[in-house]
Order: structure tokens, then sequence, then C-alpha cells
């Protein structure tokens, strides 16, 4: 008969309303997860944070190239420049002077 199909159509009907609840729970429990990953990488950008914070605080007070040894004025100068000219570090700082680019 023609109507047949749709006959048969109203069981998958009843069944997708009664699994709304369970694909409910599901988007509850993917919304979780999402919170917790972005939670995770916060504390990540938070941990690198407070790495950079504490390299520029050794910078400040003399003791950034060894942290043991407190270095003067002149010698910290002499090796931020040293590092700031230094062509390993100006060639990871720029891609472009890479040969694979």
């Amino acid at each position: 008969r023609v109507f047949d199909d749709l006959i048969q159509l109203n069981p998958t009907i009843d069944n997708e309303n009664r699994e709304k609840p369970n694909s409910l729970t599901a988007n509850a429990n993917a919304q979780q997860e999402t919170t917790d990953k972005t939670t995770k990488v916060i504390e990540e950008r938070n941990k690198y944070a407070v790495e950079i914070c504490k390299r520029i605080r050794d910078k400040l007070d003399g003791s950034d190239p060894d942290p043991l040894i407190q270095s003067s004025i002149s010698e910290q100068v002499r090796y931020t420049i040293r590092e700031a000219t230094d062509v390993e570090n100006l060639a990871t700082l720029y891609e472009g002077w890479t040969s694979w680019v």
C-alpha cells in the first residue's frame, strides 16, 4: 500500500524521541570534556607565562645565564647583546632564513 512507508517511519520517530535524553547527556558530557580541555590549555599557558616572567625577573636581577651567579650590569648587557645577535637565535626567530622555506 501507499501508506506502508509512512507507518514504518513512525517507530523510527518514536525511537528518536526516546533517545533525546541520552543525546542531552552526551551533549553535557561533551561540554564537560571541552571545559576540561580548555582548563588544561589555560593551565599550560599560565605555566608558560610564569616561566617567562621568571626569566624576565632573572634578567632584571642579573642572574639570567646562571641563577647561582649574580652578574654585574655590564656583564648582563654583554650577555644579552651576545644572545640577541647570535645567528642560531636569529635563525629560529625568523623562519624565512631556514632552508626549507
